[in-house]
């Protein structure tokens, strides 16, 4: 398992840079790629505290910017800029999660950072977007418009609940309507988070840093209402430096460690997960299991990381175990689906994100998984 004594094995070579700052803002930690960015030796920088490094016009920006992170826990794509050894103007995105005592104060973060391209070479850059984005870019603005449309019906229909309660408060009735109300506007705030996970579920960048766990929850939320039709507890487990930690829908504590963290694709990282859910899913119903279960776990090891989704809908025979990965290969029933889920899976893990997809299966249940180098 992995330790913190082994932040230089995991951050040395790493093709971003990496710093560490400790709860006064002093740096802790540098790998070589930040040392090469910043024109500094190792020597000069640990214990220096980051603010000096900060760009004179960012500096307020930077101190309001520290006093909400401590508290949220996470930052993405921050636009800051730096002043290297040089004197030169050093232009950066930072994204950034933080590390809590056992008390709950803050402790330390830890911080990736990626030089801005200049307008000449983002246009030097510049590609033709290829048919996923242009999918994905189509299915951000559909949702969006969406979106705008459901909300204000939903705004509406909350006034006139909460316009029908106040009508009838005096009456013999109103406890009856007072519990109309407390149902009828859990359903649409449950609703309006609906809208929010399915927009915000494509809102990612292409390729990058991202975090495993909000990649997990949020694609499990788009499976909420057919996992509770369908009878099936889901648990998420989380084994880091920090220990254990299990998420459940109803149950969401942070974890702050390392095995939040993968490079690669996080929306591919998406649509696996959302392939081996469905797989797991229809597994469980054809077995005619009644108390369904899928668990997934998330290990940081030396090796990589390690994402293991289990489904409690019976073993699978060596014979379809060696062929599950095929395309076009099913065991359902024909028109059912096209067998082409679990071949997209293995595909999408190894050309996307750079790591592997096996199957493991014993009488009771069945595992999927994947390593991310």
């Amino acid at each position: 398992m992995f330790i913190k004594a082994d932040l230089r094995k995991v951050f040395d070579d790493v093709p971003i840079a990496v710093h560490s700052i400790g709860s006064e803002g002093k740096l802790e930690y540098v790998n070589t790629k930040w040392l090469n960015l910043f024109g500094y030796m190792e020597a000069d920088v640990l214990g220096k505290c980051i603010g000096e490094l900060i760009h004179p016009d960012y500096k307020d920006k930077a101190k309001n910017v520290f006093s909400v992170f401590t508290e949220k826990g996470e930052l993405e794509a921050l636009q800051m800029k730096f002043i290297r050894k040089s004197g030169e103007e050093l232009k950066t995105s930072i994204q950034s999660f933080a590390v809590y005592n056992e008390n709950g104060t803050f402790s330390h973060a830890y911080a990736f950072l990626e030089p801005s391209k200049t307008p000449a070479a983002e246009m030097s850059a510049y590609t033709v977007p290829s048919p996923a984005d242009v999918k994905n870019e189509f299915v951000s603005e559909l949702l969006a418009a969406i979106s705008h449309h459901w909300r204000q019906p939903l705004n509406a229909l909350g006034l006139n609940i909460q316009n029908l309660t106040e009508t009838f408060s005096a009456s013999e009735h109103e406890e009856m309507f007072r519990e109309f109300e407390k149902i009828s506007m859990a359903i649409i705030l449950e609703m309006s988070a609906t809208i929010d996970s399915f927009r915000d579920f494509f809102k990612v960048k292409e390729d990058g840093w991202f975090t495993i766990v909000k990649a997990v929850e949020q694609t499990m939320g788009m499976y909420d209402s057919l996992l509770k039709e369908s009878g099936i507890t889901t648990f998420v487990t989380c084994n880091c430096e920090n220990g254990q930690t299990t998420f459940t829908p109803d149950y969401k504590p942070m974890c702050r460690g390392f095995c939040k963290l993968a490079s690669g694709s996080e929306i591919n990282f998406k649509q696996v997960l959302m392939h081996l859910l469905s797989n797991a899913v229809s597994a469980i119903k054809r077995s005619g299991q009644i108390y369904g279960k899928i668990t997934i776990s998330i290990a940081n090891y030396k090796s990589g990381k390690i994402i293991e989704v289990t489904n409690n809908g019976g073993g699978i025979s060596d014979e379809i175990r060696e062929r599950i990965f095929e395309p076009y290969f099913t065991t359902a029933e024909v028109g059912q689906n096209k067998g082409l889920g679990l071949y997209l899976a293995k595909t999408l893990v190894e050309k996307s994100l750079g790591g592997t997809l096996r199957c493991t299966s014993d009488k009771n249940t069945t595992t999927f998984t994947i390593t991310i180098i």
